[in-house]
C-alpha cells in the first residue's frame, strides 16, 4: 500500500493482536514504545517504510516473536534484545523452591503413585532434563506436569517467575494452603489443573488475568455430601466467591471448580464465555441465587453443564434451550422451583443425562421432552410435579433410566413406556399412578431388589410381562424423604432375562419385595 504518516500509538491497545504486517508503505516517524505491550504478536513486519530512531527496547517483551523484519528503515539496529521477566537462573530456583515445600525427597514413594518421580531433580544440571518438566526451544521452562506425584506441602509462590510456563499440573497430590495470586503472572498459561487437591482459601481473583488459558480445574479432593442444608456442607476446598473477573477468559474451553465450599451467586460475567467454553461444572459447592439468564448465551457448551448439589432457587431459564449442542444438563439437588421449561425439549443433542431431582418443581412434564430422541437418562425425581405421564415419553428410545418418583404424578401409567426397550432402571414410586406394563425391556430390578438369577424363575418371565398396579402406587401415607439416602426413598427398578407371564411364585416374590420396601 502506500501509507503515510505515523504508527498510532494506540495500536498498543490492541493486546490481542497476533500478527502486525506494515511492509513496503511509507510510514514515517519512530516505532511506537507502547507496541511492547502487544504480548501476543508472533509475527512483527515494519520492513520497507521511512520509519527513524532508535528500536524501543519495549520490544523485548514480545518473547512470543516468530518472526520479525524491520529493514530497510533508517532505525538505529534492527535486532529486538528479548527481555525475558526472570531469568532462567530464577526459574531453575523456582522449580528447586517447589521440591522444597512439598517433601521432593520422596516423591512417587506412595504406593499407587503414577507420577514421573524426582529424576534429575536438583542433581541434573540443566533443570529442562528433570522428570515432569519441559522446555521449549529458548530453554524456559514450558511444562510442569507433576500430577499424581506425592507431592505432600503447599503450592510456593515462586511458581510466578515461570513466565513462559503454558501447562501446570499438579493435580491427584497432598497439597495444603492457598492457590498463590502469583499464578496469575503466568501470562502464557493455557493449562492450570489444580484438581483433587486439599486446597482452602479464596479463587485469586489474578487468575482472571490469564487470558490465554483454555482448561482452568481447581476441583477439590473430597466430595461433599448429596444431600444438605446450608450449615450442614463439608467444607474441605476452597471457599469465597467465584471471580467476577473469570468472564475476561474468552478462550476458556473448560472450567471445573466442583466440589468445593464456594458461596456466593453465579456470576453473569461467566455467560460472556460464549466462544470456546465446551463444558462448565460448578457442582458440590453452596452457590446461592437463581441461575443467571445468561448462561444461554453459552451455546458452544457440548460436554457438560452441571450445576448440581448446589443451594439454587428460582426458575430455571428459558434461554437454556438455547444450549444446542448440550449432552449432560445436571441441575439436581438445589432448590429450583417453578415449572419445567418447555425448551429443554430444544436440546436435540442431550444424550448423556437430563437431571432436574431433588428441587421443588411444579407443573407438568413437558410433552416436548419427546424430542430429547438420543437421551440415554431423565430424572425427575423428587419434586412436586403434577398430571399424568407424558404418552410422548415412550419416544425416547434410547432411555436406560427413567426416574418420575416421589412427585405427585396421577393418572394411569402410558402403555407407551413400553417402547422403552433400551430401559433398565423405571422408578415411578411414591406417586398416585395407576396401571400395568407389558413389556419391560431390560429392567433389572424390583423395588431396589435384585431377581433372583436362577434359571426357574428366569423361565417364568415372559413376553408379556404384567404389572399389578400395587407395584407401581405407594401407599397415600408415604412422604417426600427429609434425606435421599434414607429408606424412605421408594424405588421401582424391575428386571426380566427372558419374557413370558408372571407365574405364581414370580407375582408372589415381587409382592414379598414390595412388602419389605414398604416395612422398611
Amino acid at each position: 500500500n502506500d501509507l503515510t504518516g505515523t504508527i498510532p500509538t494506540q495500536l498498543g491497545e490492541l493486546t490481542y493482536v497476533q500478527n502486525l504486517n506494515f511492509t513496503a508503505n511509507s510510514l514515517s516517524g519512530g516505532i511506537p514504545m507502547q507496541l511492547g505491550r502487544l504480548t501476543e504478536l508472533v509475527s512483527f513486519d515494519l520492513s520497507n517504510n521511512d520509519l527513524t530512531g532508535v528500536v524501543p527496547t519495549e520490544l523485548g517483551r514480545l518473547t512470543d516473536l516468530e518472526l520479525y523484519d524491520l529493514a530497510g528503515n533508517d532505525l538505529t539496529g534492527t535486532t529486538i534484545t528479548f527481555v525475558f521477566p526472570f531469568s532462567i537462573a530464577e526459574e531453575r530456583a523456582a522449580l528447586e523452591a517447589l521440591y522444597n515445600a512439598t517433601n521432593g525427597d520422596n516423591w512417587a514413594d506412595d504406593l499407587g503413585s503414577s507420577g514421573p518421580g524426582n529424576d534429575g531433580w536438583l542433581v541434573d544440571s540443566n533443570h529442562c532434563e528433570w522428570s515432569g518438566v519441559e522446555c521449549n526451544d529458548k530453554g524456559r521452562v514450558s511444562i510442569l506436569d507433576l500430577k499424581y506425584n506425592s507431592l505432600k506441602g503447599f503450592i510456593p509462590t515462586q511458581l510466578g517467575q515461570l513466565s513462559e510456563l503454558v501447562e501446570l499440573e499438579l493435580s491427584g497430590n497432598d497439597l495444603t494452603g492457598t492457590v498463590p495470586t502469583q499464578l496469575g503472572q503466568l501470562s502464557k498459561l493455557e493449562d492450570l489443573w489444580l484438581s483433587s487437591l486439599d486446597l482452602t482459601g479464596t479463587v485469586p481473583t489474578e487468575l482472571g488475568k490469564l487470558t490465554r488459558l483454555i482448561f482452568l480445574t481447581l476441583s477439590g479432593g473430597t466430595a461433599t455430601r448429596l444431600f444438605f442444608e446450608e450449615d450442614d456442607r463439608t467444607r474441605n476446598g476452597l471457599s469465597g466467591t467465584i471471580p467476577v473477573e473469570f468472564g475476561n477468559l474468552k478462550r476458556l474451553g473448560g472450567l471445573d471448580l466442583s466440589s468445593n465450599a464456594l458461596t456466593g451467586s453465579i456470576p453473569t460475567q461467566i455467560g460472556m464465555l460464549t466462544e470456546e467454553l465446551i463444558r462448565l461444572d460448578l457442582s458440590e459447592n453452596a452457590l446461592t441465587g437463581t441461575l443467571p439468564t445468561q448462561l444461554g448465551n453459552l451455546v458452544s457448551l457440548q460436554n457438560k453443564l452441571d450445576l448440581s448439589s448446589n443451594l439454587l432457587t428460582g426458575s430455571i431459564p428459558t434461554q437454556l434451550g438455547q444450549v444446542t449442542e448440550l449432552r449432560l444438563l445436571d441441575l439436581s439437588v438445589n432448590k429450583l422451583s417453578g415449572t419445567i421449561p418447555t425448551q429443554l425439549g430444544e436440546l436435540i443433542e442431550l444424550t448423556q443425562k437430563l437431571d432436574l431431582s431433588v428441587n421443588v418443581l411444579t407443573g407438568n412434564i413437558p410433552s416436548q421432552l419427546r424430542h430429547l430422541s438420543e437421551l440415554r437418562e431423565l430424572n425427575l425425581s423428587i419434586n412436586e410435579l403434577t398430571g399424568t405421564i407424558p404418552i410422548q415419553l415412550g419416544e425416547l428410545s434410547e432411555l436406560s433410566v427413567l426416574d418420575l418418583s416421589s412427585n405427585k404424578l396421577t393418572g394411569t401409567v402410558p402403555t407407551e413406556l413400553d417402547n422403552l426397550t433400551m430401559l433398565e432402571t423405571l422408578n415411578l414410586s411414591s406417586n398416585e399412578l395407576m396401571g400395568m406394563l407389558t413389556q419391560l425391556g431390560e429392567l433389572q430390578e424390583v423395588n431396589g431388589h435384585q431377581v433372583p438369577p436362577n434359571d426357574t424363575l428366569r423361565e417364568e418371565l415372559g413376553p408379556s410381562t404384567e404389572l399389578d398396579n400395587s407395584i407401581i402406587t405407594t401407599d397415600e401415607t408415604s412422604t417426600q424423604p427429609e434425606d435421599i439416602t434414607s429408606s424412605g426413598v421408594r424405588h421401582l427398578k424391575l428386571r426380566h432375562e427372558r419374557t413370558r407371564h408372571y407365574s405364581t411364585f414370580t407375582y408372589l416374590f415381587i409382592c414379598i419385595c414390595t412388602c419389605i420396601e414398604y416395612l422398611a
